[in-house]
């Protein structure tokens, strides 16, 4: 298990099928046919759940326990059909026992025939119709206590087809080869994890030309006092009102806004905050609006230039991650 965590690191897929493929089914017999092996199998699954899955979707850290949950379901459920060895044991030696029951019997019994074949085929048919009662049973509750971001995404992942991915033996002459990052990010991203060095952000389904209106800031109207009492200001967004005011302003869009609050710093901005006035003069309350500084594409991620003021606060904090080549906030220091 550990040599199968190294080759993840460089060669995730691989190593996944690998997994799933063969390694699991060594567990197979001794889960049927020893009692009680959930007792053994604890440095397998610390194994499993501190360095195997989260070296699969390229973390540092373990998986979030939701998502641990749904990772034990086999593809075709919305899982990737890594085994809970410890829950799964007492269900597979029970199911084990109660198949070969007849012929235990014949054998202690001595006996002279062998159980009919139909009883054996009736008895796995009840077995099967138990086990996938159980898992439906087992997924209903899994989904009840998803966040609701996930709960929206993770049917998407039970589709006909969805699974296909994962089941495909990856064959480098048939393209069914994922290389690391494309392995670790279709993993992210069907359970709504942020992909490693990348931000979640605003990006467009449409192309924008230069000049025009993409979207308004909006939020709470709250004075600068106010703004200074509150815990968080991570959404605070300057007013930059008339000089010499008794009191200034600015919007939070922490508890009410819209898709303008998520979007993202860069030093080479493609869009910029332009204050505008709508049924009034009041240089104190001026509206936020965002205008293209240049043509956007689809999918180009949207973002505007957070500007000295912000950073001159936040750099103690974080440094800039937009990689652009103008960067002026890529360290502590610079």
């Amino acid at each position: 298990m550990e040599s199968l965590t190294e080759i993840s690191k460089s060669q995730p897929h691989a190593a996944y099928v690998a997994f799933t493929k063969g390694f699991k089914s060594k567990f197979t017999y001794y889960l049927r046919t020893i009692e009680s092996f959930e007792e053994y199998v604890d440095p397998i699954e610390e194994v499993i759940h501190t360095s195997f899955l989260p070296s699969l979707f390229g973390r540092a850290e373990p998986l979030p326990e939701e998502v641990e949950e749904l990772v034990n379901l086999s593809p075709a459920q919305g899982g990737i059909g890594i085994p809970d060895l410890k829950r799964e044991s007492p269900k597979q030696f029970k199911a084990s026992c109660d198949i070969t029951a007849l012929h235990v019997n014949s054998i202690v019994t001595q006996s002279s025939t062998i159980p009919a074949r139909e009883l054996i085929e009736e008895r796995k048919r009840e077995i099967n119709a138990q086990r996938r009662a159980a898992a439906k049973s087992r997924i209903d509750r899994i989904d009840e206590s998803l966040s609701p971001d996930l709960l929206q995404s993770e049917p998407q992942t039970r589709d006909k087809g969805a699974s296909s991915w994962l089941n495909a033996t990856p064959i480098e002459e048939h393209g069914l080869v994922l290389n690391k990052r494309e392995f670790r990010d279709s993993l992210c991203l069907c359970y709504n994890l942020p992909l490693p060095n990348l931000r979640w952000g605003v990006r467009s389904l449409t192309e924008i030309p230069q000049g025009s209106f993409v979207c308004e800031y909006t939020g709470d109207l709250i004075s600068d006092t106010e703004a200074d009492a509150r815990d968080d200001d991570d959404y605070l967004f300057d007013l930059d009102c008339k000089e010499n005011a008794h009191e200034l302003y600015c919007i939070d869009a922490k508890h009410y806004g819209n898709i303008s609050r998520f979007i993202n710093h860069s030093c080479e901005p493609n869009v910029f905050p332009i204050r505008v006035f709508i049924h009034h003069r009041d240089l104190r309350f001026p509206r936020i609006a965002f205008f293209a500084l240049k043509e956007i594409n689809v999918h180009d991620e949207i973002c505007f230039n957070y500007g000295d003021r912000f950073w001159s606060v936040k750099r103690k904090e974080f440094f800039c991650e937009c990689a652009t080549p103008s960067c002026k906030y890529r360290d502590h220091n610079g």
